[in-house]
């Protein structure tokens, strides 16, 4: 388990960096005792109940039981709404910055699907506190993706990220990976308005177009982790692409041309 309140970890990628300043794998094997967990009245199915003493736990992982999760149920001995949170501890996010919140989640059980709803909120962790809906979906995943939300109007703020189960009658959802990373421009960087260059469409669904008046030199492209794409030494004035296989979220594109170099965000929609 590691859990990072400052820049630790910061990757430096042309005149631009990603730091992360959050993460929980829950690879510890227990709840970290800085997260909230607030419980409903339900009491767990027999046949499970054993793995979720409190509104969430963290148990091995059923298809992967070296991986370490957080899950918790809606399967209780009465059919009833669960209302089961996962609250992080506060989390500072730096000022003049583009910070990104993702986390992997799925259903356990493809033929029970749970909801999932992700909150965040700027003030305390009572429930009323998370007016901020970042995720909402009644039919999780059955297979773990990695999802995204951009905290860019929060720069500067503290904030508390709240993983609801409001499932009824379900089984179990998983939550696992969660990270809060932020992108810091460099001020070396040459504004695209400057060197004109131009990232359309955006959002994008199956290929994004990269233009420049100069003469275009290196594309590379980096998902909200810092993690490198794409690498490709390019000419002329026009690269084109492929996005259609990125698994949505945000993703920043850092452009080089023979008059200078920038940065720009683009999103990958479904």
């Amino acid at each position: 388990m590691k859990k990072f309140y400052v820049l630790l970890a910061i990757l430096f990628i042309g005149k631009f960096s990603f730091s992360q300043i959050f993460q929980e794998t829950f690879q510890s094997g227990t709840m970290p005792t800085t997260f909230t967990l607030i419980n409903d009245a339900n009491t767990v199915a027999t046949n499970i109940a054993s793995l979720f003493p409190t509104a969430w736990s963290v148990i091995a992982q059923p298809s992967d039981t070296a991986n370490k999760v957080a899950a918790s149920p809606s399967w209780f001995t009465a059919v009833a709404p669960a209302d089961r949170w996962m609250i992080t501890p506060a989390i500072v996010l730096p000022a003049g910055s583009n910070n990104t919140l993702t986390w992997k989640s799925k259903s356990q059980d493809p033929a029970y699907k749970d909801a999932l709803k992700v909150l965040i909120s700027t003030t305390g962790i009572n429930k009323t506190d998370f007016t901020i809906t970042a995720y909402n979906v009644t039919s999780e995943d059955s297979a773990f993706t990695t999802k995204s939300y951009s905290l860019q109007s929060l720069a500067g703020q503290t904030i508390r990220v709240a993983f609801v189960q409001q499932s009824t009658d379900m089984f179990f959802v998983i939550v696992d990976d969660i990270k809060v990373a932020t992108t810091v421009v460099g001020i070396n960087e040459v504004p695209s308005e400057v060197s004109n260059f131009s990232v359309y469409p955006n959002p994008v669904k199956n290929e994004l177009n990269i233009s420049s008046t100069a003469s275009l030199k290196n594309v590379k492209i980096f998902n909200a982790l810092g993690q490198e794409v794409i690498n490709e030494n390019v000419s002329g004035n026009h690269y084109k692409v492929n996005t259609s296989s990125y698994i949505k979220g945000i993703y920043f594109v850092q452009i080089e041309s023979e008059k200078g170099k920038t940065t720009k965000k683009f999103v990958v929609s479904e």
